[in-house]
């Protein structure tokens, strides 16, 4: 039992930078994406109350995650 809290304590975060150069994102619906800065095409807002972010993968797959643009913004950074 203790392994597992263990392991989840170590998870990585939203917009974690993980092994081999990938950033952890989350989406609204709870999938888990490992994406390289490199392969993403366009952020913006989800809406005008600006709580929400699109991030638009090369390919067009479209990820909605629940952080302002900046927060997104400051993963790539």
């Amino acid at each position: 039992m203790f392994h597992h809290m263990t392991a989840a304590v170590n998870m990585p975060v939203q917009g974690e930078r993980i092994d081999g150069g990938f950033i952890l994102i989350t989406s609204l619906d709870g999938i888990r994406y490992a994406v390289r800065p490199q392969s993403v095409g366009i952020i913006h807002d989800a809406d005008e109350c600006r709580d929400e972010t699109m991030i638009q993968l090369h390919g067009g797959h479209v990820v909605r995650v629940p952080c302002t643009l900046d927060e997104v913004l400051a993963w790539f950074v």
